[in-house]
């Protein structure tokens, strides 16, 4: 397998600032290195996730699956929505997405407009989850 190969393989496990910076020098790194761009920073997490997980934890493996179904529909509904206003998830933390919206190429204000509507637009479709039923409730 070539290089350009692996490293497109490897570019959706890690968070896109840190592939392009891959791509554009793959040779190793000996010691740390760091790259400062002007970035809007969004921050989601689920209100109310913790009190779920509770309760779908008494249902034992069962619930831990269905936790696991609805934690992966939401992920998957809400990075199409980043995707759209060109953000870039480079963290999860349990139901926590933090999405850059680089500001290297455009204006500052663009990327905070975007991360703006881009907020906006996840929180809308937390309707969609509000009305989901889960085996315990």
């Amino acid at each position: 397998m070539n290089s350009a190969h692996l490293l497109e393989k490897l570019a959706a496990y890690v968070p896109a600032p840190a592939a392009q910076a891959i791509y554009r020098q793959p040779r190793p790194l000996t010691e740390p290195a760091a790259r400062r761009f002007p970035a809007a920073v969004l921050f989601a997490d689920i209100s109310g996730f913790t009190p779920l997980s509770e309760l779908l934890s008494r249902a034992g493996p069962t619930g831990a699956e269905e936790l696991t179904y609805l934690i992966n529909q939401y992920f998957t509904r809400m990075i199409r929505i980043i995707q759209n206003y060109h953000g870039q998830v480079v963290k999860f933390s349990g139901d926590a997405l933090t999405v850059f919206f680089p500001a290297d190429e455009i204006p500052i204000g663009v990327a905070v407009r975007r991360a703006g509507e881009c907020g906006l637009a996840m929180q809308a479709e937390m309707g969609y989850f509000a009305r989901t039923r889960t085996s315990q409730g």
